[in-house]
């Protein structure tokens, strides 16, 4: 495998909130919505060693961490490489370190998908936001 080029995380929560963050050169982008509502969107800035923490954490992941239970929540990692090759990984259940993926995450977007954090650090809230709404998609 080459050197990564681009990350793309995604988490989905039945019915519809989803998050995702895609990590590309020195910027980092999370979005947090509703099906196709994009509510929260902002860059934060990267660098290499973010790609290496990302890389160490993820390196003996299995391809699939599946159940056979279908609602709650699923989630899906890919890192781009630039020699054309890709890992993919994806599931409903968790490899062992998961949490240490989702805490570089949140520190380095500045976001708490877990809900877990100081409730007085507005700044690391998903809610969202009546007059931030833009559409993705076609």
């Amino acid at each position: 495998m080459g050197k990564v080029k681009e990350i793309k995380f995604s988490i989905s929560r039945w019915p519809s909130t989803r998050y995702s963050i895609c990590a590309s050169g020195s910027v980092l982008n999370f979005k947090s919505g509703l099906r196709d509502f994009c509510a929260i969107s902002r860059d934060e800035q990267i660098d290499e060693s973010f790609y290496s923490e990302v890389e160490k954490i993820t390196k003996d992941w299995a391809e699939h961490y599946n159940t056979f239970i279908l609602d709650g929540e699923c989630w899906l990692l890919n890192i781009m490489y630039d020699d054309g090759s890709k890992k993919v990984v994806d599931g409903n259940n968790y490899p062992r370190n998961y949490e240490e993926l989702i805490r570089l995450f949140e520190k380095t977007a500045h976001v708490d998908l877990y809900g877990e954090g100081d409730e007085e650090d507005s700044d690391s809230e998903c809610a969202l936001k009546d007059d931030d709404y833009i559409v993705l998609g076609p």
